[in-house]
């Protein structure tokens, strides 16, 4: 039976082979991915509903299995709630003390869907990331892009660092032309696994937003997509992202609904 959701998925299950990071699927239906970040938002446990209803365990006890993974590490973590689980596992999570934290979208849009967009010259360039160096630029623009501060942590830089030594992965940012800006000012992500085309981590420093400058980052990252043969890109937007994926073509699907164990 297909996932409902197949890009999370797939990428999970290609974030088991980072060094640092802890991946689980023995109970078919149930994802658990530990990052080895202090952040409950790179730690996941993902249930699939459809699968779930292959199985003859409660659905409780996926629920418990999940909580257990991440105890035993002391973690914190999410549960991104995709359509056909929320209202289910929503009130069971609630029972052992998560916070619903927020509201997603699972968006999709074409890949050709920017191919006419068009943007004046200006004082920044488009970086394929695929150095060390750069790729701890990349970290760190993308943790502060997120509100998290700066630096990023290490098991984030290493995570960035195995993300450019594999094909699935496609990292980009843009830099001020000026010499003397070492940062990246917006950062950006495109993932290639389980047949579907991903788009993730598309961040923008603080000082750098209201200047159009995701747009360019977005239109780079549909522009892979569409060079490599997919033709269908998803993302996960926040509410904020969510006005800016529209621009750029996306459509949402499915809100989904995300608990909170632990510091966000």
């Amino acid at each position: 039976m297909t996932s409902v959701f197949p890009n999370v998925e797939s990428l999970l299950g290609i974030y088991s082979f980072f060094a640092g990071c802890r991946y689980s699927d023995d109970l078919a239906g149930l994802s658990l991915f530990d990052g080895g970040t202090v952040s409950a938002y790179e730690n996941y446990a993902l249930i699939d509903p459809k699968k779930n209803c292959d199985t003859r365990l409660p659905l409780r006890d996926f629920v418990l299995a999940g909580l257990d993974f991440f105890a035993a590490r002391g973690m914190p973590h999410i549960w991104p709630l995709f359509p056909g689980a929320g209202s289910l596992v929503g009130p069971l999570l609630e029972e052992h003390g998560a916070v619903r934290d927020a509201v997603f979208f699972d968006m999709f849009a074409r890949s050709d869907a920017m191919r006419q967009f068009a943007h004046r010259e200006d004082d920044f360039a488009t970086v394929v990331v695929s150095d060390p160096g750069s790729a701890r630029a990349w970290a760190d623009a993308a943790w502060y892009g997120f509100d998290s501060g700066e630096p990023a942590p290490e098991s984030f830089v290493r995570f960035t660092h195995a993300m450019i030594a594999r094909p699935e992965f496609y990292l980009c940012a843009l830099r001020n032309r000026d010499a003397n800006t070492p940062h990246f000012a917006v950062t950006g992500m495109l993932g290639l696994v389980g047949g579907t085309a991903g788009i993730y981590y598309v961040a923008t420093r603080p000082e750098y937003r209201r200047r159009g400058l995701a747009l360019r980052v977005m239109k780079t990252l549909l522009d892979a997509a569409d060079e490599r043969g997919y033709n269908r890109v998803t993302l996960l937007a926040t509410p904020s992202g969510r006005p800016l994926y529209e621009k750029c073509g996306f459509v949402t699907t499915g809100d989904v609904d995300i608990y909170r164990f632990g510091e966000a």
